[in-house]
């Protein structure tokens, strides 16, 4: 850079002060915002915590295998949408089929007319496992997953007329989920008691060096496990995270019956938060499940190679794969915050109950708090630039962001 270009550039980067000045300001203000309500959170989870560890710690105890077969099973549905997932559907399928320790389900597979690729790897399951039905969507993909949730649910009801049954728990699942052994038996143990529960998504184990997998576990450890538990004590009401929800079949219809006859709404984004809310609102008893069950397992010693019995208390939680590359992640994360905030409010709207409103509020402030990281971390380069230079040229100098008789 010649001389006259280094000037030009110091220039505008003492021009730049007075925003980075007012750009501090806002930030100051919106992340003690922020950070007061993530405290109140906090607090909140960990009062409750140490009051069960000492008041009823006695009175909660894991469930036991043989509670949760002590209860008939009840007929259930998992509804799968699939567009382009050939490379990992089959090996899904293949896998909560021999795993989930159920009997009494059967699974719904969504497909699109232009994926014969992820149609025949759906095809190859159910040849061998009848109780995988395939639905063929009227339209070609990609569209929504509402629309061809909706498309699944219709299929589901047909065949419902023509085998002469009734699904009294429909369950939500992605193509790259591994479910917990015991989650329907839960399901079917808790349901119609509650007629929503969430349970806990937990991302698969991924390398160290990958921080993008890595901000996924971080996030939805805490999500899953703090933030929505708090969210449901205190507002009543849960987003679903389109996995692993399961619904009490009668409780959906009455969303069928308001939305002439479509439970997802096709245009939004984010469908399954959307849903989880309305379900909400209408006082139907929600909850994160977060539990843990007591079963025997083959484990290996730790001083030997040898599969021992051994009983452990597992938590009942279903593994995800999420995206690793920083493209994927953008594209997931612009999805949910254009759902979530925008359509959200858009469809949903607030709530006369404060607290419903004030878990609404959390989730809609994501698009600013987004914005709000962008400039502070503008605001970091700003400051690491003058450093520098004044490193080079201790003559020169800006006026800092805040003065010391400004801090209190």
């Amino acid at each position: 850079m010649n001389g006259y270009d280094y000037s030009l550039f110091l220039a505008a980067l003492y021009k730049s002060w007075l925003f980075f000045r007012y750009a501090f300001i806002v930030l100051v203000v919106a992340f003690t915002f922020g950070g007061l309500m993530d405290f109140f959170n906090d607090i909140y989870y960990w009062i409750r915590q140490l009051y069960r560890s000492i008041f009823k710690k006695k009175l909660i105890k894991p469930l036991t295998l043989s509670q949760l077969l002590s209860v008939e099973e009840k007929t259930i549905a998992l509804m799968i949408p699939a567009w382009q997932e050939a490379g990992v559907i089959r090996r899904m399928l293949f896998n909560t089929i021999n795993t989930v320790d159920y009997k009494n389900y059967f699974i719904f597979v969504g497909v699109y007319p232009n994926d014969p690729d992820t149609q025949a790897e759906v095809e190859q399951v159910r040849e061998v496992y009848p109780q995988v039905i395939k639905v063929i969507n009227s339209r070609p993909g990609p569209t929504t997953k509402a629309d061809c949730l909706n498309e699944i649910y219709r299929a589901l009801r047909q065949f419902e007329k023509e085998r002469g049954i009734k699904f009294e728990i429909i369950v939500l699942s992605d193509s790259e989920d591994v479910h917990h052994p015991l989650s329907l038996k839960l399901f079917n143990y808790l349901m119609p008691r509650f007629e929503m529960i969430q349970m806990p998504i937990i991302p698969l184990e991924m390398p160290w060096k990958n921080f993008v997998g890595g901000v996924y576990m971080d996030e939805f450890a805490e999500m899953h496990l703090k933030e929505l538990l708090v969210r449901e004590k205190i507002a009543r009401i849960l987003p679903s995270a389109g996995a692993s929800t399961a619904f009490w079949r009668e409780s959906l219809s009455r969303l069928e019956d308001e939305n002439t006859g479509e439970i997802f709404n096709p245009k939004s984004l984010t469908e399954d938060y959307e849903i989880g809310i309305k379900l909400g609102k209408m006082g139907l008893r929600q909850i994160i499940l977060i539990q843990y069950v007591e079963r025997v397992v083959n484990k290996k010693g730790f001083f030997s190679r040898k599969l021992k019995l051994k009983r452990v208390k597992e938590l009942v939680a279903t593994r995800a794969l999420f995206p690793g590359k920083f493209r994927q992640a953008m594209r997931q994360r612009a999805r949910w915050i254009y759902g979530i905030a925008w359509q959200g409010l858009r469809n949903i709207g607030w709530d006369r109950n404060l607290k419903v409103s004030y878990s609404l509020l959390r989730d809609r402030l994501a698009f600013f708090t987004n914005l709000l990281y962008m400039f502070g971390y503008l605001l970091l380069l700003y400051v690491l630039t003058v450093i520098v230079i004044r490193l080079f040229q201790p003559a020169f100098n800006v006026p800092p962001i805040v003065r010391h008789d400004e801090i209190w």
